[in-house]
């Protein structure tokens, strides 16, 4: 994706725009990462909430974005796109 894209999730809801992504740096680079991450959490609390599946907005509720693990943004993408 490119930074400021939207697509739209499969349950049919349009993301926020995609972060700004800067891979120039090691430092902008981990900085675009946890943009990602937030961005991730933040459209599955959002579309959770859109059409009240209480279940996944609690489990996403409970997860903090500087502790990520890799089945939770797994969890995350599945949630939103599919099995990708």
């Amino acid at each position: 994706m490119k930074s400021g894209e939207t697509i739209l999730t499969q349950q049919g809801i349009e993301t926020t725009p995609y972060p700004r992504i800067d891979w120039t740096t090691n430092r902008r680079a981990i900085n675009t990462q946890k943009r990602e991450h937030k961005w991730l959490l933040d459209n599955a609390l959002r579309v959770a909430e859109q059409i009240n599946d209480e279940w996944n907005l609690f489990m996403f509720g409970c997860m903090k974005i500087g502790n990520l693990s890799d089945s939770d943004l797994a969890s995350l993408n599945d949630y939103l796109f599919g099995g990708i």
